[in-house]
């Protein structure tokens, strides 16, 4: 009977050891601390980029954020965005709407240049990218135009406090959301919405609201979307979030696999008997596990148990994992129409890049196109720019010096002389003001081109002739 109790409380405190060494700080908690310093700090689930795609349209707004989370921490949507929206080198003349309002160089030279001169103002190159850039995030952007005396500057109004509210000489106009309107931020916004603050607050629009919140402002108010006809925009890329996210799930698995492959798990014995039941107490075993454990170093585990313990590995890990992951980017690619040899390609160019780099441009010229329409109509609004249009040259970063080649040697026949310098960069402010300057100089005296046959006339070409070279050939030497 003696026996038998000793040996109950032997498996009491045998279960009791276990128990402890299961509810410790063992150092084995480590393995699932990677994966929480890996996943914790990120707020978007997949599951949640799921639910969102079901609908694009009527989770717009949600889609907007969750693209500008992902955006911050996804380098491969980073430089997608980047690529397809800078693209173009948004190169540009003006031309007149009609000619026969000029009946005199001296009038067309200087309607040209205050033409010029207010296009300057709005300072294309520099707010172009931007603004194809917003739109292909968000999928639709509004902006407000202010103009002072020396420039032209677009503020944008998130689109959490706008809703399209008219379609106008096919440019979209917009409304603004009063009830968001603060006396914090209502500092942030252009006049005419601090005039429409402070009138709503004393209850003027009662009668002017849109659904009595949205109020449509005045024509200085547009927005540009990649759906024409539609009233919300969502993110062009937001197809492509989940599989974003998929691919870092495989980066921290990958890195998960490199910190567990260097991980190390000590496994100490206790002492038992030839019945396997342990000599020493469950104080002096816990005493001797917490005693080991003080002794190792980050990311080495140390286990004390009776029983045999054995590694296992499941999976053919790396091979498999790298094989999915690659396939994955290359899908990634693909969606975005993007040929993956020109981000990190081990190929060598080929046709199908080349060919790929003209569908690349697809998506930036379909916004550009909608955006000089804008632009032509609001110069319309202006008495220095009312005759004149803006033209894009399609030029690229990759066509760009291939055009400027072929526009030098046909430059001389029928190749605008306002296209080129827009393809060497100039603005038409640039090009009126360097032709100018440069003939007042007599630069083009000073600095002739070298002779080709563009530039040799009839009597310049040839052997020169007998009169042209008498007393000026000499005999030297004699024969042999």
């Amino acid at each position: 009977m003696d026996n038998e109790k000793v040996e109950l409380d032997m498996d009491i405190e045998n279960l009791e050891f276990a128990r402890n060494m299961a509810n410790s700080d063992l150092n084995v908690p480590y393995l699932n601390r990677i994966s929480t310093d890996l996943f914790g700090a990120s707020s978007i689930k997949k599951e949640q980029v799921k639910n969102l795609m079901s609908d694009p349209i009527k989770n717009a707004s949600e889609l907007q954020k969750v693209y500008n989370i992902i955006k911050n921490t996804s380098g491969t949507l980073k430089e997608i965005v980047l690529y397809k929206t800078n693209i173009l080198t948004y190169d540009h003349f003006i031309v007149p709407l009609d000619m026969n309002k000029y009946n005199n160089k001296d009038k067309l030279e200087k309607a040209e240049f205050n033409a010029a001169s207010q296009l300057e103002k709005y300072q294309l190159k520099y707010n172009l990218p931007w603004i194809v850039q917003r739109v292909v995030e968000q999928g639709v952007i509004y902006l407000y135009k202010v103009e002072t005396s020396t420039e032209i500057y677009f503020i944008e109004i998130p689109a959490s406090m706008c809703t399209m509210t008219s379609f106008k000489d096919g440019v979209w106009r917009f409304g603004i959301n009063v009830k968001k309107l603060t006396e914090k931020n209502i500092v942030c916004y252009p006049d005419e919405i601090q005039d429409i603050y402070i009138k709503n607050k004393s209850g003027g629009l009662r009668d002017e609201l849109i659904d009595n919140t949205y109020y449509e402002l005045s024509e200085n108010a547009f927005a540009f979307t990649l759906e024409r006809f539609s009233d919300k925009g969502t993110p062009y890329y937001s197809h492509l979030l989940y599989d974003l996210l998929s691919l870092d799930e495989l980066k921290g698995m990958e890195t998960e696999s490199a910190k567990l492959d260097n991980y190390k798990l000590i496994h100490q014995i206790p002492l038992t008997d030839k019945d396997g039941k342990m000599q020493h107490t469950n104080d002096v075993n816990t005493m001797y596990h917490n005693a080991l454990k003080k002794q190792v170093p980050n990311g080495v585990g140390v286990v004390t148990s009776p029983l045999k313990i054995d590694s296992v590995t499941l999976g053919n890990s790396k091979e498999s994992k790298m094989n999915y992951y690659n396939k994955l980017e290359e899908s990634i690619y693909s969606s975005s129409g993007i040929n993956s040899e020109l981000m990190n390609g081990s190929k060598s160019s080929n046709e199908a890049v080349a060919l790929g780099a003209i569908i690349d441009t697809l998506l930036a010229f379909k916004v550009l196109n909608e955006i000089k329409h804008w632009l032509n109509i609001d110069l319309k609004r202006n008495a220095k720019t009312k005759n004149w249009k803006v033209t894009f040259v399609e030029s690229t970063k990759h066509n760009r010096q291939q055009m400027i080649n072929d526009a030098k040697s046909t430059i001389t026949t029928w190749f605008g002389k306002r296209m080129y310098m827009a393809l060497q960069g100039y603005t038409p402010l640039d090009s009126i003001n360097i032709i100018k300057y440069e003939d007042m100089l007599g630069l083009s005296d000073v600095l002739k081109p070298l002779m080709t046959s563009h530039t040799a006339s009839s009597s310049d070409s040839g052997r020169p002739s007998n009169s042209e070279t008498e007393g000026s050939l000499t005999q030297t030497g004699e024969a042999e």
